[in-house]
């Protein structure tokens, strides 16, 4: 990631920052990253993101552990 102090930290008008946004009945919650954020950043910011809006982290990671098992095959698991 680009340090705070660069231009391009949060994107500019060429380089526009990520922005995820979660509305859950009457909340909004809007999360700028940085252009360059990873696929991490992104997770984080999600979790966080339903969290805010009274979801219970505990039951937000089960839910994705859930979907990621579904939708990998099990020879993934075998091999680490």
């Amino acid at each position: 990631m680009e340090p705070k102090n660069s231009p391009y930290y949060l994107g500019n008008d060429d380089v526009l920052p990520t922005v995820l946004s979660l509305k859950h009945h009457s909340s909004v919650i809007n999360i700028e990253l940085p252009w360059d954020a990873n696929m991490g950043d992104l997770i984080d910011a999600f979790v966080g993101a339903c969290v805010s809006v009274t979801f219970h982290q505990d039951g937000v990671l089960k839910a994705m552990k859930e979907y990621v098992e579904s939708y990998l095959p099990d020879e993934i698991y075998e091999t680490q």
